[in-house]
């Protein structure tokens, strides 16, 4: 911290500085008290303000950047990452009641060209605005941060969660905009950032959007301590910039969690013996043929008990959110596990059940009524009888292409893939963008959402067909190029505007113009799912090309994405938060059903750059798609979700779709058995499938616990690992599995220690692993 006239700087460039004479505030009764302040003395790295009722230090202290924020594209004789704690504390002589104590920092403010240019860099906020007066408040708190980069520097405040969460009673809240003091901003205007953290009461306005409520926080002369990170950058890549703040979140605060089976309650499979038995059994529904049928959505569950479809009775969806093609996954998988051959046949009948949805040229229908016509184009949140959906097509078909090679044929389907892999051919656009709907009569293309990241479903759709060698040789050439053309068409445009739409951007709950752009903070709408289908598709094209720029794209979106995660358990929502993801930069959502497919994204990234964060994160969001899931085992996880509850209507084994969706600390509903336990249980059953209980990974020097375990310590030698470990009460045996350079030579083998247990190898012909049996007595 270097104290310089009126300001105070922060790095030696002097890119973020505070101003002494307004990014300072302490607002009693809407006046700043800090602008009368009698003097301002400074000695090392502390400040202090005085005035007639207290006074407010400012203490700067270097943090010690760690290891896991390095990264091969960051040349360490060229980029330069540093990080200072900055403590503010504000000690009244006697109790008083604050509007507002808050610190505001400009980016870039001497240099005209890097403020210009910071308007159309990367930055970012996890709240946008509707109105001037919007802030991100507390209930944004995922991963809290406002980035801000600009001619090869970029800066992020960082809040302290720790300190957050030992003052529960006060409220904060994260702020950006551009041109702070114009009295009101253009789409034009363009000037140098403010960076802004501070305490003041919050609450949501609209769905949902965040302002200062005018209750009163009330300091006695304890005081109150604001403390946050700044995060200094100079010449790291932008494609790098989310991912290295993630990175330190995740280092800062989510490890703290890492050693902790929470929220974990019970073995994954007996979560699926809860949720498949209750499915089978209360939503089961015939479909258009014999020996085909699916999960409906009838579990809108009044007071009175009754149930209804969504939209339709008895309704069977395919779509982006409620797809049983994805769920059928899990029943083989754990049906297989539990030698239960009932699972293992209704995830046949589901498959079938799709491949009989009626094409038309290639592209069909998602939605089975059974009492009203048949079938439907797609869902009314955009779409309806007179739209097709090319994402809902997507994301079927990308699973039933899984669900082939993993678990059998599927009659018909030779015919249904191949079909909408050419409808697909010829419905994307020239720049190599895909429409989000077609016209069921004509097939012309819908104009809302054309050319968006809605079109990486179908990028991926198509790369999964490359990868799983489904594409014949003479269609190859086809099939890449148009994948190539597609992700190049997501780089040039979606995210290099950092823009993810898709339908539910715009046409679910939080409503907003189509392309609506947010004038204060610079940034357009991000819905968490759009970003998710970018990076995997972006990452099945580098497997395909080689070509690094896609591998660079895709973790930048992973990045992205990553801010996205719950990296604590917070205080102020009544469940274990840590793990979950949030939907969007406009919505209230925490621990959303679409955190469980999220994982296996990680996943994904982590066998490509065997990176253990990814992994780690991966962990934590399959975990967290059990927190809501209404049994008695989650009593202490989620009391106002579990089974018994006042609030919780749920049948045994069912789940919320999410947890403060409307910006508040109460349950949301329930939307279908796909988006909640059914969802969880397919990333369950993939995670154990690929890793095992435990993985080993020999050499990030790691180990992992992934079903019911967690690793309390870990001590690699030579030819050897030694384990401390928990495992939930009823677990006596488990597989290991070991990623990587394994030290076999021979018939010599990893020897594994882990207290309270034998672990023996196993050899396979295809398979090698590892068993562990719980020592008798122990």
């Amino acid at each position: 911290m270097i104290i310089k006239n009126d300001r105070l700087c922060f790095d030696a460039d002097g890119i973020l500085t505070l101003p002494l004479n307004n990014g300072l505030s302490l607002v009693v009764n809407g006046s700043n008290r800090l602008q009368s302040a009698s003097c301002k003395e400074a000695w090392d790295d502390t400040l202090v303000f005085h005035d007639d009722s207290g006074f407010l230090t400012v203490k700067s202290e270097d943090v010690q950047v760690l290891s896991v924020l390095q990264d091969d594209d960051m040349d360490p004789g060229r980029c330069d990452v540093s990080i200072a704690k900055i403590t503010c504390t504000y000690k009244p002589d006697d109790t008083i009641a604050i509007d507002r104590l808050s610190v505001s920092f400009d980016f870039a403010c001497d240099d005209p060209k890097l403020k210009g240019e910071a308007a159309s860099s990367f930055h970012w906020i996890p709240n946008i605005k509707m109105k001037p007066e919007h802030i991100a408040g507390h209930h944004t708190f995922r991963s809290p941060a406002v980035i801000v980069t600009a001619g090869g520097f970029g800066a992020a405040l960082i809040p302290d969660l720790v300190s957050i969460a030992e003052k529960l009673d006060i409220g904060r809240y994260l702020d950006l905009r551009f041109d702070a003091h114009a009295p009101e901003l253009t789409v034009q205007a363009s000037g140098s950032p403010r960076l802004e953290y501070g305490i003041c009461s919050n609450a949501p306005d609209g769905h949902v959007y965040y302002k200062a409520d005018g209750r009163k926080t009330v300091v006695d002369v304890s005081g109150v301590d604001l403390i946050f990170y700044l995060l200094l950058m100079k010449n790291v890549p932008v494609h790098r910039v989310p991912g290295l703040v993630a990175t330190f979140l995740w280092d800062r605060f989510g490890r703290l969690y890492e050693t902790s089976l929470l929220p974990q309650t019970v073995p994954f499979a007996r979560y699926a013996l809860y949720g498949n038995t209750m499915a089978l059994h209360h939503l089961w529904q015939q479909g258009p043929a014999r020996d085909t049928g699916g999960i409906v959505l009838s579990t809108f569950r009044r007071r009175d008990g009754v149930a209804r479809g969504r939209e339709y009775a008895d309704d069977i969806w395919f779509h982006c959110w409620f797809n049983n093609m994805r769920t059928a996954m899990e029943l083989a998988e754990f049906g297989f596990i539990l030698d239960n051959k009932l699972w293992v046949d209704k995830a046949f009948e589901i498959a079938r059940c799709l491949v009989g949805s009626p094409q038309h040229d290639g592209i069909f229908p998602t939605i089975y009524a059974p009492h009203d016509g048949g079938w439907v184009a797609s869902s009314q949140q955009g779409g309806g009888r007179l739209l097709y959906s090319l994402p809902d097509c997507a994301w079927a078909s990308l699973w039933l292409r899984k669900f082939i090679n993993e678990y059998g044929e599927v009659e018909g389907a030779e015919n249904f893939l191949p079909g909408f892999r050419h409808f697909l051919y010829r419905h994307q656009n020239e720049n190599g963008g895909f429409p989000c709907w077609v016209h069921k009569d004509t097939l012309e293309h819908d104009e809302r959402l054309e050319n968006t990241s809605a079109g990486a479903l179908p990028v991926w759709f198509l790369c999964e067909e490359l990868l799983s060698g489904a594409v014949p040789l003479e269609e190859r050439d086809k099939a890449i190029k148009a994948v190539i053309r597609g992700a190049d068409h997501l780089i040039d445009n979606p995210i290099r505007e950092v823009r993810f739409e898709d339908f539910e951007l715009y046409y679910s709950c939080s409503g907003k113009p189509l392309g609506y752009f947010d004038k204060y903070t610079r940034l357009y709408g991000q819905n968490t799912l759009a970003i998710q289908w970018c990076a995997e598709s972006l990452r099945a094209v580098y497997q395909i090309s080689g070509n690094k720029k896609y591998l660079d794209a895709g973790l930048f979106c992973l990045g992205l994405l990553s801010l996205y995660q719950q990296v604590w358990n917070t205080p102020y929502l009544d469940f274990y938060t840590f793990g979950g993801f949030g939907v969007m930069n406009t919505d209230g959502e925490w621990n959303d059903a679409r955190q469980a497919q999220f994982a296996e994204t990680f996943m994904n990234y982590y066998d490509l750059t065997g990176r253990p964060e990814f992994l780690k994160r991966a962990v934590a969001a399959t975990r967290a798609g059990f927190a809501l899931m209404a049994i008695e085992e989650n009593k202490e996880i989620c009391p106002r979700n579990y089974a018994g509850s006042p609030t919780q209507r749920d049948l045994h084994g069912g789940s919320a779709e999410n947890y403060g969706h409307g910006g508040r600390n109460e349950r949301s509903g329930t939307s279908g058995f796909h988006w909640g336990t059914g969802s969880a249980l397919v990333t369950a059953a993939r995670i154990k499938k690929r890793y095992g209980d435990l993985l080993i990974d020999w050499d990030a020097r790691e180990a992992f616990g992934i079903d019911g375990i967690a690793v309390k310590q870990s001590i690699f030698e030579s030819q050897a690992v030694g384990l401390i470990i928990e495992t939930l009460s009823d677990i006596n045996e488990f597989c290991i599995r070991i990623k990587n350079s394994r030290p076999e030579k021979g018939n010599l083998r990893l020897e594994i220690s882990i207290p309270g247990f034998v672990v023996d190898f196993v050899d396979f012909i295809d398979d090698n692993y590892y068993i562990a049996k719980r020592t008798p007595g122990i």
